[in-house]
Protein backbone atom coordinates (compact mmCIF):
# COMPACT_ATOMS: atom_id res chain seq x y z
CA UNK A 1 0.00 0.00 0.00
CA UNK A 2 1.07 3.01 -0.89
CA UNK A 3 -0.56 5.08 2.18
CA UNK A 4 1.49 4.45 5.25
CA UNK A 5 0.98 7.45 7.25
CA UNK A 6 -0.11 7.17 10.76
CA UNK A 7 0.59 3.41 11.19
CA UNK A 8 0.23 2.49 15.01
CA UNK A 9 1.19 -0.60 16.19
CA UNK A 10 -1.68 -3.33 16.99
CA UNK A 11 -3.64 -1.33 14.35
CA UNK A 12 -4.60 -1.52 10.36
CA UNK A 13 -6.78 -0.72 8.09
CA UNK A 14 -8.40 -1.45 4.86
CA UNK A 15 -9.36 0.41 2.08
CA UNK A 16 -11.62 -0.88 -1.21
CA UNK A 17 -9.69 -2.81 -3.79
CA UNK A 18 -9.73 -0.49 -7.07
CA UNK A 19 -7.80 -2.30 -9.11
CA UNK A 20 -9.59 -6.04 -9.34
CA UNK A 21 -8.68 -8.01 -11.94
CA UNK A 22 -11.43 -10.93 -11.47
CA UNK A 23 -14.04 -12.55 -9.47
CA UNK A 24 -11.53 -13.89 -7.21
CA UNK A 25 -9.49 -10.62 -6.17
CA UNK A 26 -10.27 -9.33 -3.14
CA UNK A 27 -13.02 -6.33 -2.15
CA UNK A 28 -10.54 -4.68 -0.07
CA UNK A 29 -6.68 -4.67 0.39
CA UNK A 30 -4.69 -3.10 3.66
CA UNK A 31 -1.87 -3.23 6.25
CA UNK A 32 -1.62 -4.16 10.02
CA UNK A 33 1.66 -3.44 11.99
CA UNK A 34 2.42 -6.05 14.21
CA UNK A 35 5.34 -6.66 16.84
CA UNK A 36 6.80 -4.05 14.73
CA UNK A 37 6.17 -6.31 11.30
CA UNK A 38 4.04 -4.21 8.73
CA UNK A 39 2.04 -7.29 7.44
CA UNK A 40 -0.27 -6.99 4.03
CA UNK A 41 -4.39 -8.13 4.27
CA UNK A 42 -6.84 -9.01 1.53
CA UNK A 43 -10.19 -9.37 2.68
CA UNK A 44 -13.16 -10.98 0.54
CA UNK A 45 -16.72 -9.30 1.59
CA UNK A 46 -19.89 -11.95 0.97
CA UNK A 47 -23.57 -11.37 2.04
CA UNK A 48 -25.01 -14.88 3.63
CA UNK A 49 -28.28 -15.32 5.09
CA UNK A 50 -26.85 -14.47 8.62
CA UNK A 51 -25.39 -10.94 7.58
CA UNK A 52 -22.59 -10.06 5.40
CA UNK A 53 -19.00 -12.16 6.01
CA UNK A 54 -15.92 -10.79 5.83
CA UNK A 55 -12.63 -13.36 5.25
CA UNK A 56 -9.43 -12.43 5.68
CA UNK A 57 -6.06 -13.71 4.09
CA UNK A 58 -2.68 -12.50 5.12
CA UNK A 59 -0.28 -12.02 1.93
CA UNK A 60 3.04 -14.01 2.41
CA UNK A 61 3.50 -13.71 -1.68
CA UNK A 62 7.87 -12.77 -1.88
CA UNK A 63 9.38 -11.99 -4.98
CA UNK A 64 11.85 -14.47 -6.42
CA UNK A 65 14.74 -15.42 -4.58
CA UNK A 66 13.71 -13.41 -1.30
CA UNK A 67 13.73 -15.48 1.82
CA UNK A 68 13.26 -14.97 5.41
CA UNK A 69 10.50 -14.87 7.90
CA UNK A 70 7.15 -13.00 7.85
CA UNK A 71 5.57 -11.41 4.66
CA UNK A 72 7.97 -8.58 4.47
CA UNK A 73 11.17 -9.80 5.47
CA UNK A 74 14.02 -8.38 3.92
CA UNK A 75 17.56 -9.29 4.41
CA UNK A 76 19.14 -5.79 3.58
CA UNK A 77 16.44 -3.30 6.10
CA UNK A 78 17.93 -1.41 8.71
CA UNK A 79 16.95 0.83 11.34
CA UNK A 80 16.69 4.01 9.10
CA UNK A 81 14.42 2.10 6.93
CA UNK A 82 11.46 2.09 9.62
CA UNK A 83 9.13 4.70 9.09
CA UNK A 84 8.74 5.93 12.51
Amino acid sequence: MAYQKNVIEGRGRLLTNTSKKGDKSPDFRGDLLYKGELIKLSAWQKDTPYGTLISLSIDTWKPEGQTGNGPNYNKNRTDEDIPF
